[in-house]
């Protein structure tokens, strides 16, 4: 994965390629929640492959906020539309102050299994998240960039 954001890439060839990205980070998190609800998931194991993730998901969604949010406030029209977009966005705050803040102290903050809940927790929030974006935000920036 590229960490350069290539304001030449069209946004429909960057949109198709996020909702891969979603896949690809949907699936990887799928295995971590199986390791957390598994009675012999180690939380090592889980915490291990969340931090090898960790700079992917942050590089994700820093370019939607600079790709997409930018496409969807270019445009006059859709800026007007863009409330409920621009606050999923800032859902990446939430996703970046678990890996960040929370992440690296789980193991020693809680018990093993309230750290495996709390992973849970955040995958179920990153799944919906991603729904979410795809439903609603990259949608707006199709049309978006449709009128500009």
């Amino acid at each position: 994965m590229s960490y350069r954001l290539d304001y030449e890439e069209p946004v429909p060839v960057v949109l198709e390629r996020l909702e891969e990205e979603h896949r690809e980070i949907d699936n990887k998190l799928s295995r971590i929640a199986e390791i957390c609800e598994s009675q012999e998931g180690k939380l090592s194991v889980a915490l291990s492959l969340l931090n090898t993730i960790k700079t992917e998901i942050l590089r994700h969604a820093v370019e939607e906020e600079a790709r997409v949010a930018r496409a969807i406030l270019q445009s006059k029209e859709t800026k007007q539309e863009s409330y409920e977009s621009i606050s999923i966005l800032q859902e990446h705050r939430r996703i970046k102050e678990f890996l960040e803040e929370k992440l690296p102290y789980l193991s020693y903050e809680a018990s093993e299994k309230a750290a495996k809940r709390e992973i849970l927790e955040f995958i179920r929030e990153i799944k919906i998240h991603h729904g979410d974006e795809e439903r609603i935000t990259f949608p707006l920036a199709r049309k978006a960039n449709l009128l500009s």
